[in-house]
């Protein structure tokens, strides 16, 4: 005999609430339900059969395809279904408004960003990725052990070896390293992101022992946080030395980091300039990456205006001097990066070159400031390579204090890189080649998380036989143009041990990368394709 529940001592007070529907109403409401979830995915689906089967995207084929491996094939099955959601997410169409309208309530109504920007005060934004560099462990720690063990994780490399193992390689050849990392905005402006004023930058708790560590290796450092921190006292006749609604430095951080590096050269003997900045002065205009990121279409922010000095200075590949760099490099240059629709030369390399009077030679890649540039330098041919005087290497500094995790699910690598100098010469001439693909970099599964709205990767070719033009013999390391505007590009789909006819020709350095098709670097020699690369039947 099983006991009775006690009485609900509180039922004359609060009684239980009834929901009475009719079985005709419940129909109704489920049919509106199931109609406002089914009819535009339907409608997009019968749009897309309309296409050429070349031309149209369905979701279920391209499912299919992730599931098979058919794209991306050198990714595993993890990282090709999440390419699937991200694709899935930027090409159907009726989801992006509703993203917008969503963030965009979020936005007006209680400030709140997303996973990628915090929104600030006074129309200020932050990179939350930084931000937890700032606040992180820091790449000192040992981080807990994941629940989950990641694999990536452990194989994960923290940044000082790196570092060592490539100033050590440097120095052997007569080269010092100098180090740039340039400061994080929020230790900067943490007034803007907490509403408390502080006494001085704020700087991750490590800075200190990782600038010993760094000295130690025989790296000089440039660290330029106190510099710009006294330049604040002017923001309100010259600007802010950071981009409100961008990650990177305004015009006049930059310039001054240019003057200081400059100095420095000319203290060595190395250079002889006047720290002036000769060429025009032009206004230009960005909404800023961070309102990209932010993803809540046009009209929430004005665009921001810098002025620029146009410096005539070009990259010289004889040049004594190198200069490595990501984004910092290439913000007032690059005109991706959203100040101008042609190559802009006033970027830190021209202010560099104006500062110290000397030339350079520039290898900048946006989000490859960690390794893709070193591993760019690394192929130089080892007599050029020992012509060089010094490395100047500017970066996020935001990638140097990252913790483990963080750095992981922000994709910057501190890989080991080694010196070699080229199997046998090539050609900048025209050549139309048979190869195989060896190997394919790591690239970003989902673009519309990734930093930058375009993006290249590496694909690593033997050449199997010369079809037609200049002779090219052994392997080949060729840069293709990955995805543009975050839509993923056709030479994202070459799989491992394919062969392709690859046509090559000679590429103009004046013209943006973005406007070529897809951009190669081998031993050295820069070409492009004339057109994607086709596969053998």
């Amino acid at each position: 005999m099983s006991a009775e529940p006690p009485p609900n001592p509180y039922e004359h007070e609060l009684p239980p609430e009834r929901l009475r529907l009719s079985r005709r109403s419940a129909w109704l409401v489920t049919g509106v339900f199931l109609l406002m979830i089914g009819l535009p995915p339907l409608l997009h689906d019968v749009r897309e059969l309309g296409r050429a089967p070349g031309e149209r995207w369905l979701p279920v084929e391209r499912l299919l395809a992730a599931v098979r491996g058919e794209d991306h094939a050198a990714q595993g099955l993890p990282e090709r279904l999440k390419s699937f959601e991200a694709a899935l997410a930027e090409r159907v169409e009726f989801a992006k408004p509703l993203r917008q309208l969503a963030q965009g309530v979020m936005l007006r109504g209680l400030m709140v960003g997303n996973a990628k920007t915090v929104v600030g005060r006074k129309g200020w934004l932050f990179y939350r990725p930084e931000i937890r560099a700032l606040t992180g462990n820091g790449p000192l720690l040992e981080e807990p052990a994941s629940v989950a063990h990641d694999p990536a994780l452990a194989r994960w490399s923290p940044p000082l070896p790196a570092i060592g193992h490539f100033a050590a390689q440097l120095r052997e050849r007569g080269v010092e390293l100098w180090m740039v990392p340039v400061p994080m905005k929020e230790s900067l402006y943490p007034e803007m992101l907490t509403g408390h004023r502080a006494a001085g930058p704020i700087t991750h708790p490590q800075q200190s022992e990782v600038s010993a560590a760094l000295a130690e290796l025989g790296v000089r450092v440039f660290w330029l946080e106190q510099r710009f921190w006294e330049m604040k006292r002017q923001d309100a006749t010259e600007g802010p030395v950071y981009l409100r609604q961008d990650t990177h430095w305004s015009t006049r951080a930059m310039q001054a980091a240019a003057a200081e590096v400059g100095a420095a050269l000319q203290e060595k003997g190395w250079a002889a300039g006047s720290g002036e900045w000769p060429g025009v002065k032009l206004l230009a205009q960005s909404e800023g990456d961070l309102v990209e990121k932010l993803g809540v279409g046009e009209g929430f922010f004005a665009p921001e205006t810098q002025l620029l000095s146009v410096v005539p200075a070009k990259s010289d590949e004889e040049a004594p001097l190198v200069l490595l760099g990501d984004s910092f490099v290439n913000i007032y240059d690059d005109p991706s990066l959203g100040f101008g629709s042609a190559p802009l030369s006033a970027g830190f390399a021209q202010h560099l070159m104006a500062a110290s009077g000397a030339a350079f030679q520039v290898i900048a890649k946006n989000g490859g400031g960690a390794t893709t540039v070193r591993e760019q330098l690394a192929r130089m041919p080892e007599e050029m390579l020992r012509r060089k005087k010094v490395v100047v290497w500017v970066l996020a500094a935001r990638d140097l204090f990252m913790a483990r995790s963080e750095a992981q699910a922000n994709r910057v690598v501190w890989s080991p890189v080694t010196f070699q100098a080229p199997s046998a010469p090539v050609t900048n001439a025209a050549a139309e080649v048979e190869a195989t693909v060896v190997a394919i970099s790591d690239f970003p599964a989902d673009p519309t998380t990734a930093p930058y709205a375009n993006a290249v990767f590496c694909v690593k070719y033997h050449v199997e036989r010369v079809i037609a033009g200049a002779p090219i013999n052994g392997d080949i390391f060729v840069y293709h143009a990955l995805f543009q505007k975050r839509q993923f590009l056709p030479a994202a789909r070459v799989k491992p041990g394919g062969r392709y006819v690859l046509k090559l020709q000679a590429w103009d350095k004046s013209v943006p990368v973005f406007q070529q098709t897809v951009l190669d670097d081998f031993n050295n020699a820069q070409v492009q394709y004339a057109e994607a690369p086709t596969a053998r039947p």
